[in-house]
């Protein structure tokens, strides 16, 4: 609603010539008032959030100070792994694989799987269980979080990998190794699917590295985890057979097959 601008008014006091003039009284606009009001809070918010963006980095994450060999075991003190920490912000996708300066205690024991340079931000993936590196072979697989224990996978674990392949009417499922290390896990986007993880694992001998990437590009993948039976022998192949292959079964030797005696 717009103002409208009221004409001064005159009022006789009763003289000829006497008149006063009063001044006219101006409406107060509730539009200015408003505005006003919304670029105050407009200017207070752009403040808080340019201090907040201003704000130096809380999170502290582990820092090398020197060169380290790779298969280096990792002891209590400074003299195999020399490390600091730095408060950094990183991006999440870094700072999942990051170390922060708390898990210092956590390394111990552990052995690096690959050289680690002065400077250099510490990673998980770049200290590994022991058995972990004792792997001759590395390979990597990419699978969604349903065949990689629900996503619940991190470096140092030991997993066991199968495979599913179907075809033909028939369908089995094989272990192709146990007690697989895992190296590094990747969530990053490398222009996979939005679900899929990059895992890197270790593996014995050329044969499991075969295996496994045959096994990647031909049938289903997936990853279990012995939770305490570890001693358990490797299991035969899990077959479902189709139903011609349970009919052969079932039909005696010189006898015709049940297709064969439906057509005759």
């Amino acid at each position: 609603m717009a103002d409208v601008p009221t004409a001064p008014t005159s009022e006789h006091t009763g003289h000829a010539n006497d008149r006063v003039i009063r001044p006219a009284r101006r409406r107060i606009n509730v539009r200015v008032v408003v505005g006003t009001a919304l670029i105050a809070v407009s200017a207070f918010g752009a403040l808080q959030l340019g201090q907040r963006a201003d704000a130096p980095p809380t999170t502290r994450y582990l820092v090398a100070t020197d060169d380290v060999d790779v298969g280096t075991v990792v002891g209590p003190g400074d003299e195999q792994l020399p490390v600091g920490s730095a408060a950094i912000e990183l991006p999440p996708g870094i700072a999942r694989n990051a170390i922060r300066s708390q898990a210092r205690d956590e390394l111990v024991g552990r052995v690096t799987a690959a050289p680690i340079a002065a400077g250099d931000l510490l990673r998980w993936s770049d200290v590994v269980t022991a058995p972990a590196f004792s792997a001759k072979h590395e390979t990597a697989v990419s699978l969604p979080p349903r065949d990689a224990l629900a996503g619940d996978v991190s470096p140092g674990m030991q997993v066991d990998v199968l495979a599913t392949y179907s075809g033909s009417g028939r369908s089995f499922t094989d272990y192709l190794a146990r007690d697989v290390p895992v190296l590094a896990v990747d969530r990053g986007d490398r222009g996979l699917a939005d679900d899929e993880i990059i895992l890197r694992l270790g593996l014995d001998s050329p044969s499991d590295v075969q295996a496994v990437g045959h096994a990647q590009r031909t049938a289903n993948v997936f990853l279990a985890r012995a939770i305490s039976d570890q001693t358990s022998a490797m299991p035969s192949r899990y077959r479902v057979e189709s139903a011609d292959d349970v009919l052969a079964d079932l039909t005696p030797r010189g006898a015709a097959s049940a297709p064969d005696a439906l057509e005759r």
